[in-house]
């Protein structure tokens, strides 16, 4: 079942998994649409690495929240196109501290602009 918001955003689909109480819940998240791209999921999540620093968000700080971000999708949202479930087999491969490079290196790229 995708979640539904009134603009483009993550491209996942959420997993028949129960809300547990006091967790933020995946109304919270942008749209989630199959036909997102990885062009625009990239882009999109750019937008709030470069938020964030605009705000003045530390990197460790983005790149903490990244890595909060990455945990709370791998637990309640199955990947909606090839790229995300390549990310999502990875994350479920990696101990905590290989899941925090993953989570910086995709900071990274999302966070330089460049679109390939």
């Amino acid at each position: 079942m995708p979640l539904a918001a009134p603009t483009g955003g993550f491209c996942f689909k959420q997993n028949n998994r129960e809300r547990q109480p006091g967790k933020i819940g995946p109304e919270v998240i942008y749209k989630v649409e199959a036909e997102t791209t990885w062009h625009q999921w990239k882009n999109l999540l750019g937008s709030f690495v470069h938020g964030g620093k605009a705000l003045g968000i530390s990197d460790r700080n983005v790149d903490n929240m990244a890595y909060r971000l990455g945990e709370f999708f791998a637990d309640h949202f199955d990947p909606g196109n090839r790229e995300q479930r390549l990310l999502k087999e990875l994350w479920e491969q990696g101990d905590e501290d290989e899941k925090k490079v993953l989570s910086r290196l995709i900071t990274r790229m999302v966070g330089s602009g460049e679109t390939h």
